[in-house]
């Protein structure tokens, strides 16, 4: 029951007893204690449950108990404030665990001074004066006094104007914190003594000021910390103890992270990367870091003195790159130069190239050029020449020297990672060395027995140690330097299956990217050639997975959309999934039910929601001029009749049409008019609605793009609608459409900044009941959390429900929304400038996770690279229908975070209207309704209620399963690539990237062939299967197993275990009793998922013949299971099995095949002649190799005695003639 009181309708006090916010309050708590256990947690409740309020509370008062450390990271300033609002409500409550000093929000270096400035910067410098008389070396309170110095001369003047004091510090900061830091870290080394770090609370004590100029020195030892996302990923400066990052997993353990508006956060991380990539650590050429590299080497007798060791190392790489230059360069120096050939050819067509990882080389040109780039030299020269051709064999005569350029810049990215390593290697020995040096000064400190000269007292961190090399070698890049080495020593990019087992994670995610493209150096009078590059080195999927591999963390993603499943605006949920040792919690179907069920309950009884949509006008598919020439009448009829009727509107149309053709000549010109146009029409429409349904005060219309863009026609248009027009109407009842420009409308704001929102229109709305406002803004100004709910005003008739807000003034709702339908789903910016260069680098980074999540094909991907590259990237799901279900997955989260806009309160007016572009119900059919989903949107997509196009659908699906399928055979080549490096080939293996500068066998040969094992093994134990669930664990160490696997029918069954030799083989007991014993199936299931029929006709084949073969040696000769192996590093897949002697020497080596022998064939699609490899098989195992059918052929082979055609025959009984050769040549 409902009372109407004070202006509002309440429930009355019978029904106090069924409020039900206590219970949703209740349910919301059960749910968040849960993420107390270690692993990842998806927590996509709907908006207005209070998730806020309760992670204050439970921060509080529940997980200090589970965890050390609390890190809370935020989308933006505003949600840091307002979440440690929320924790402040709790803090100082009876249960709480935690104190107001245990918490802090860390701020950017330049907000902490501006509020350090001038109380506690004053008061810091008191206290560093008084530190210095604490000090016993003269010579130390000399260099303390020295630094105080310098920071007291580089404090802000004392500006009264906050402007100019906000600009002088955001230039002096650094210096001022370098100041800070010198003192500090010479402060702490001479006056503390014992062994180990210095305890800050020890540091905080003598120096209370600290915290309060830089609140992030305090990091280590606060239990709670509160931060935006980019401050997570730029680094948290701890002032003492080095820098504090998302990247380095080994720094947080028994931590507890809450990504609030997880989704957000994905993409703000994913924004600052491509920030930083581009802008600071930015390297012209790729051949001149190269040669930069060369000259590294040189300078290790320079910086010897701070690195024992440094000269043998770098003597040690330069050998090794002198040897890989020669492979195909021979004697030629590294000339520094490189010219065109043809200049007009570069300058004319665009091409770059992609590198992720040390097998992905691919080339971005248009689709039908076969025309590559070559890096061409000619004896006597002493330049390289890059020539761009389709006919190579034309120039391989004209030149020396030929290579691809993807094969020149393979030679100078592993010849630059050749030094990186070693310079890691000198880094890390350097602050080992100085770390045990600073223990044993601080020893002698504290026995009072050491000598002024030989102290060696700072503690080092490894960002120091790394700045300390890189400024010692005297390099341009100092900075590109640094980020590099600090990427390679803390960056991940294995997967960690167990203690012992470490393989390549080769996705995008973990390798990132490198981007190249050729250049004529603009200033160049010579035209020389340049080929820059920058990389995206890192992801927001790698950093969440780096939190995760130590065990005790837990990570909440928090969103109402936190469990979308488009790349495009969310983590790779799936990426994460498979690469995580931990547990992945997802809400249950019963607790998203009940919390929308509790939800629903605290509205105001009676509330309503209407929905409705709008349609626009309809033009033909391809438009010709003649369909926009006119105005269509339905919206005349919309607007003012005597405007109609004098000619006014058709002027203003005509007018707009020709502008707008103008506008779009090279684009499509009548196309993009049409498009325009319609979204005027259902502005018209919209604003009709708006203005003539009087119970509508507020209103919030959302669209696409800025409204700043459409400003001029939205004023003009909306003045026509709501008679404000008048006031401009001439004496002739005309109006001068020259002016229009000048036109204001009071009810129309058209704004995508809060401030400015609040100011003209949320306190207008709040002043007075009959003032009504019609807000414009885009999509992506209020994403992210953003509360535009307002003080409702006084006598406004309102329905009130049971809110969170306890204020004695009451919050509501806007009373409306438009939605346009979403477009701006994956694009370039307009103009070229930096913002497109940021969106470029998205793009590209996107493609290639679409890769990763078999939405595109590596085709589609290098398609789509060179349209984005030539600035004609016309992308949607009619130029790319493999991407629609990933488009409406964004959709979904685009629309949901727009009506959540409207649902911050329980306080309504008595109806809410939700108005939506009829376009977006056709993509609402595969809205996600099975999760949490806020009163409001339910009812939206009940409205919106989009038809079924099961044949479209069906499209869809077989083109993802099918790239899905042709991603995960990449996968699988890339692996053998790797684990088969050294086995016969047809061509030269290739020119990897990164190997390891100590060992035989690179780590990620020795980690393919593990892979490789592993895969053999599990693809003839588990065939079929009834679930993926089954593969779960399999998953960990094969990242694509799971799109091998294919639905099937029993037909399926018969035909490939006939096919694949299993049902012939398991007739002998013998073989049948070995393939139990190693859970080898022996029958299959009929139904559930089967490998692709490519990989059962293929690798399990092979493989259960191998098996086949090992049971039947093992059953009828002496043999021991030790005498027969397989073949392992650079000997690996030479033969399937060596048996040894007694010496454990090759006696004997075994290919087990299923092919004719006297067939002339290859292996393999470019593999080398069978009887080719036969003989360089024998020569690189020195012994003799012997080639076994297991399954008897037809015809006789070449050579009786080592091609051995059949030990079974299609019965499964054993050929005793043939088993008799095998023994005797084993037994010889």
């Amino acid at each position: 029951m409902f009372i109407f009181k004070n202006g509002c309708y309440v429930k009355s006090k019978t029904d106090y007893q069924y409020w039900n916010k206590e219970k949703l309050s209740t349910h919301v708590e059960t749910i968040f204690k849960r993420y107390s256990q270690p692993g990842l947690h998806i927590c996509d409740l709907a908006t207005g449950g209070g998730k806020s309020y309760t992670i204050g509370k439970l921060t509080c008062e529940y997980y200090p108990k589970y965890f050390d450390k609390i890190i809370i990271l935020c989308v933006k300033k505003d949600l840091v404030n307002a979440m440690n609002e929320d924790i402040d409500k709790h803090i100082d409550s009876k249960d709480s665990l935690i104190s107001k000093d245990d918490k802090i929000v860390v701020k950017s270096n330049t907000d902490a001074l501006l509020e350090a400035i001038p109380d506690a910067i004053n008061s810091l410098i008191k206290e560093f004066r008084e530190g210095i008389k604490k000090i016993k070396v003269e010579r130390e309170r000399k260099k303390l006094k020295s630094t105080l110095r310098d920071l007291i001369n580089n404090l802000p003047s004392k500006e009264d104007n906050k402007a100019r004091l906000q600009e002088e510090v955001g230039e002096k900061k650094g210096i001022i914190r370098s100041c800070i830091k010198s003192y500090l870290t010479s402060f702490k080394g001479y006056y503390f003594g014992g062994e180990g770090e210095i305890d800050m609370d020890a540091i905080n004590d003598l120096f209370p000021s600290l915290e309060k100029v830089y609140p992030s020195s305090a990091f280590d030892r606060k239990k709670v910390i509160i931060l935006t996302d980019r401050k997570a990923v730029y680094g948290i400066d701890t002032i003492l103890h080095g820098t504090r990052e998302l990247a380095r997993n080994k720094q947080f353990k028994k931590t507890l992270f809450i990504f609030d508006e997880s989704d957000q956060i994905a993409l703000s991380i994913r924004s600052a990367i491509i920030e930083r990539s581009i802008n600071k650590y930015e390297c012209d050429s790729i051949y001149n870091l190269y040669l930069d590299s060369l000259k590294i080497l040189k300078s290790s007798n320079q910086i010897s003195r701070y690195a024992d060791g440094c000269h043998s190392v770098f003597n040690k790489a330069q050998k090794r790159i002198i040897e890989r230059w020669k492979r195909y360069f021979g004697d030629t120096i590294p000339y520094i130069d490189v010219f065109s050939n043809d200049i007009e050819i570069i300058e004319d067509m665009i091409r770059g190239m992609f590198f992720s990882g040390p097998l992905m080389r691919l080339s971005i040109k248009p689709e039908k050029s076969t025309a590559d780039s070559y890096i061409c030299y000619k004896k006597k020269m002493d330049y390289f020449t890059l020539v761009c051709t389709d006919k190579p064999q034309e120039i391989e005569g004209a030149y020396d020297v030929v290579l691809t350029e993807k094969q020149f810049v393979s030679l100078l990215l592993g010849s630059i990672n050749i030094i990186k390593n070693c310079m890691c290697d000198i880094v890390l020995n350097m602050y080992n060395k100085q770390l045990k040096a600073a223990k044993s000064s601080l020893k002698k400190i504290a026995s009072n027995s050491f000598n002024e000269d030989t102290l060696s007292l700072r503690i080092p961190t490894i960002d120091q140690m790394v700045s300390t090399f890189v400024s010692r070698l005297g390099l341009v890049q100092n900075g590109f330097w640094e980020s590099q080495l600090l990427n390679h020593i803390i960056n991940r990019k294995n997967v960690v299956i167990s203690k012992d087992v470490k393989i390549p994670d080769s996705s995008v995610y973990a390798q990132g990217f490198m981007y190249f493209k050729e250049h004529v150096r603009s200033k160049d009078f010579y035209n020389g050639i340049h080929i820059s590059f920058k990389g995206i080195s890192t992801t927001p999927e790698k950093m969440l997975v780096n939190l995760l591999l130590d065990e005790t963390n837990s990570v909440v993603l928090c969103s109402a959309t936190a469990g979308n499943k488009s790349v495009v605006s969310n983590f790779d949920l799936n990426y994460v999934r498979k690469n995580v040792q931990t547990r992945i919690d997802r809400l249950k179907k019963e607790d998203y039910s009940r919390f929308d069920e509790l939800v629903a309950a605290t509205y105001p009884e009676n509330h309503k929601i209407e929905c409705h949509s709008i349609y626009g006008f309809t033009y033909p598919k391809n438009p010709i001029e003649r369909d926009i020439m006119e105005m269509p009448s339905e919206y005349k009829d919309l607007l003012p009749k005597p405007l109609v009727e004098n000619g006014t509107i058709d002027e203003w149309y005509n007018n707009t049409v020709n502008s707008m053709m103008n506008k779009y000549k090279k684009d499509n010109p009548v196309q993009s008019t049409a498009y325009a146009l319609n979204r005027l029409w259902k502005y018209i429409e919209t604003y009709h609605f708006f203005y003539h349904q009087k119970d509508l005060k507020s209103f919030l219309f959302f669209q696409s793009r800025s409204g700043e863009k459409d400003r001029v026609e939205y004023t003009f248009l909306s003045c026509l609608i709501d008679g404000t027009y008048k006031k401009y109407v001439n004496s002739k009842g005309k109006i001068d459409l020259k002016k229009i420009a000048e036109w204001e409308n009071e009810t129309l704001i058209i704004s995508k900044d809060i401030t400015e929102i609040e100011q003209l229109a949320m306190a207008e709305l709040s002043s007075s009941k009959e003032n009504r406002k019609f807000l414009v803004t885009a999509y992506n100004s209020f994403k992210a959390g953003a509360n535009l709910q307002y003080i409702a005003p006084k006598d406004i008739r309102l329905l009130k429900g049971e809110s969170w807000n306890t204020d004695s003034k009451a919050k509501k709702d806007w009373d409306g929304i438009y939605l346009q339908i979403p477009t701006s789903y994956l694009s370039l910016a307009e103009d070229y400038n930096k913002e497109w260069e940021k969106s470029f680098y998205n793009v590209l980074l996107n493609l290639l996770m679409f890769y990763e999540t078999g939405t595109m094909s590596m085709e589609q991907v290098l398609h789509w690279a060179y349209k984005a590259q030539i600035n004609d990237f016309m992308f949607s799901e009619n130029t790319c229908p493999s991407i629609l279900m990933d488009k409406i997955a964004w959709m979904q989260t685009i629309i949901e975070q727009a009506v959540g806009r409207i649902c911050r309160t329980k306080n309504k007016s008595c109806s809410t209207y939700i108005l939506y572009d009829e376009e977006i119900a056709a993509y609402s059919r595969h809205f996600n309704s099975k999760k949490s989903l806020t009163p409001e949107f339910r009812k939206l997509l009940s409205a919106m209620n989009g038809n079924e196009d099961k044949a479209f659908e069906q499209k869809i699906e077989q083109s993802v399963r099918f790239n899905k399928l042709n991603r995960a055979f990449r996968k699988l080549k890339n692996m053998r690539t790797d684990a088969l490096m050294y086995t016969p080939k047809l061509y030269g293996k290739c020119l990897y990237d990164e190997t390891d500068a100590d060992s035989e066998i690179p780590h990620f040969v020795k980690a393919g062939q593990f892979q490789n094992d592993y895969y053999k093994q599990m693809i003839i134990k588990k065939p079929v299967i009834s679930n993926l669930e089954e593969i779960s664990d399999d998953v960990k160490v094969l990242e694509f197993i799971e799109d091998c696997y294919v639905e099937y029918n029993s037909a399926d069954v018969e035909r490939l275990t006939s096919k694949s030799k299993l049902s012939t083989l398991v007739k002998n007991e013998i073989v049948k009793e070995h393939f139990i014993s190693k859970g080898i199936p022996v029958e299959w299931t009929k139904e559930g998922l089967m490998l692709h029929h490519d990989i059962l006709e293929a690798d399990y084949t092979g493989e259960i013949g191998e098996e086949a073969f090992l049971a039947l040696v093992l059953h009828y000769s002496s043999l021991k299971g030790y005498q027969i192996k397989h073949l392992e590093g650079k000997d690996y897949e030479v033969a399937d099995f060596v048996i040894l002697n007694s010496k454990g020497n090759y006696k004997i080596a075994i290919d087990v095949k299923n092919r004719k022998p006297h067939t002339y064939y290859l292996d393999n699609v470019e593999d080398m002649p069978f009887t080719t490899k036969k003989r360089i098989k024998k020569e690189r195992l020195k012994c003799e190799v012997i080639f076994v059918n297991i399954l008897e052929t037809d015809g006789s082979s070449l050579d009786n005695i080592r091609e051995i055609g059949g030990l079974l025959n299609s019965k499964g009984q054993v050929i005793m003639k043939n088993l008799q050769i095998l023994l005797d040549l084993i037994d010889k």
